[in-house]
This record gives structure tokens, C-alpha cells and sequence, in this order.
């Protein structure tokens, strides 16, 4: 499953984007926990609730802590969630770049735009989840809820798969 974190203060902003992230991974056929936020301290306290985000549509632009300083704080504990940037003020995309976000939209984002990040972090997330090892000459790049155990003997390696 999925889990997506939505943040914005403009609620139009949440329902629109949460509407477009519901069709596009019904579509796609992934399973989505999709949580919507208005403010950066909900998303932090989201996040420690229950639990880190695969995704987050951040808007910079918020009421309080910015966007930017709530990706700072999210960064202390997660270097793996993909920030998305989704805003109207493009003078702080140099400042966003210091929490390394997956990307940087402007807003108004379309259905397209949408439905390319959220495949291409899917897709991303596919990859992360392998374990690529190399055993007799052979290189190995194997799904993670594939492995039942792995060992090494004198620079031996076995995989054990599931079936």
C-alpha cells in the first residue's frame, strides 16, 4: 500500500489533488492511504501518528511553518519519503532544493502532470524495493518480499526465494 500525505492550506487545493491521486491509482491499481493536511505541524503530527509517507504533495505556501521548514523537519527522521513541491511561488525552488524533493511543480497542477509523478515515484519505489547482489560471475537484482533469507559463505552468496 501506498501511503500519500496531501498538504496545503487551501482546501479546494487538498480535495482537488486528493480527487486526481484516488483515480489515478485506482487506475494504475495501486492500493493508496491517502491523508489530507492543511497546515505543516497536521502533517507533522500525521507522520507521528501514524507513521511515515511514500508521498507528499507539499504546498510551500502555508499558514505558520512553510512548507520548506516542515520538509526539513519530515528529512530529520525520513530521507526516503518523496517530497513533491506543488506551489505558485517558484523564488523558492533554490531553497527547496536543500530537503532534496522528488520534484517541483507549479501550480495549478493538471491530471497529467499528477498522474506522471505519481507513476514515476511508483515506479521508483519498485526499484528501491530489490536486492541486487552479484555470486559466481552472475549479477542478481531481486525483489525484496521475494527473499525468504540470504547468506554468505567465502564470498558465496544463496538467496532463498519464496515461491
Amino acid at each position: 500500500m501506498l501511503r500519500i500525505g496531501i498538504c496545503d492550506d487551501i482546501r479546494e487545493e487538498v480535495e482537488k489533488q486528493e480527487k486526481q491521486v484516488r483515480q489515478i491509482t485506482y487506475q494504475i491499481g495501486i492500493r493508496a492511504d491517502i491523508r489530507k493536511c492543511y497546515s505543516g505541524m497536521d502533517l507533522l503530527m500525521e507522520i507521528e501518528l501514524s507513521g511515515q509517507f511514500d508521498i507528499i504533495l507539499l504546498d510551500i505556501e502555508l499558514g505558520g511553518m512553510n512548507g520548506i521548514e516542515t520538509a526539513r523537519q519530515i528529512r530529520e527522521s525520513d530521507v526516503n519519503c518523496n517530497i513533491i513541491f506543488i506551489t505558485s511561488f517558484e523564488q523558492y525552488s533554490k531553497e527547496a532544493i536543500s530537503v532534496h524533493p522528488f520534484a517541483f511543480v507549479d501550480k495549478p497542477i493538471t491530471y497529467a502532470q499528477m498522474e506522471k509523478l505519481i507513476s514515476d515515484v511508483y515506479e521508483k519505489l519498485q526499484i528501491d524495493d530489490k536486492f541486487a547482489f552479484k555470486s559466481n560471475k552472475t549479477y542478481y537484482n531481486i525483489s525484496l518480499n521475494k527473499i525468504m533469507y540470504f547468506m554468505s559463505e567465502k564470498k558465496n552468496y544463496k538467496c532463498i526465494l519464496y515461491r
